[in-house]
Parts: C-alpha cells; structure tokens; sequence
C-alpha cells in the first residue's frame, strides 16, 4: 500500500475559506485535490485562498486540477487566490499559467 503523499485540510481564515496542501501533488491524489478544491469554493461566496505553500512536487494532475477549479470559481463568481511554494510557483511560470491565476507570495 503506497503512502498518502499529500494532504489536504481546511483551515478558513476569518475573511474567507481556505485550503491548505501539503506533500506532493500527483496523479495519486489528484482527484481528492480536485474534490478538496471544489469543496472550498462551492463555500465560498467571496475569494477563496489555496494555500501551496508547503507543496513540495506539482505534477500535471495537480495543473490540470487547478486548472479546473478555476473554472468552477469563475462560474460561481468567486476569486480564487492561490499561494504558491517556489516549485509551484516554478511549474506555473513553465506552463504559462502563472498570468492567468491569481498568484500572491506569502509575506
């Protein structure tokens, strides 16, 4: 049996809903990344945050989750603010989505 490679959790923020990641982001986990996502911004009626900053691998299954959640947000009207580790922030930046996500640096 494989060991779980990333988690998930919310921890809302007093302003908005928040999801937080954890661990690698691969196709093994990319449906419950999906599935978490949506969670938060199915809540959500103002930005939603998703927090990658402690993401340590993001594969093209975790894109493509991204990428769809993105879509869901923008259909419901809600912003979804994404913070990203430096590795994520790197594979956005190489697959040019980097400009098309709303991307904040954690102070």
């Amino acid at each position: 049996m494989r060991d779980q490679l990333a988690f998930f959790w919310r921890s809302d923020r007093p302003d908005r809903p928040c999801l937080m990641a954890k661990g690698e982001i691969d196709l093994h986990v990319a449906n419950d990344f999906r599935d978490a996502l949506a969670d938060v911004i199915l809540d959500a009626d103002k930005p939603a945050v998703l927090d990658l900053t402690g993401v340590t691998f993001f594969g093209s299954s975790g894109v493509a989750a991204l990428i769809d959640s993105k879509v869901l947000a923008e259909d419901r009207g809600v912003q979804l603010i994404v913070e990203p580790s430096p590795i994520v922030r790197r594979v956005l930046e190489v697959v040019r989505l980097g400009h098309e996500l709303s991307l904040h640096d954690v102070a």
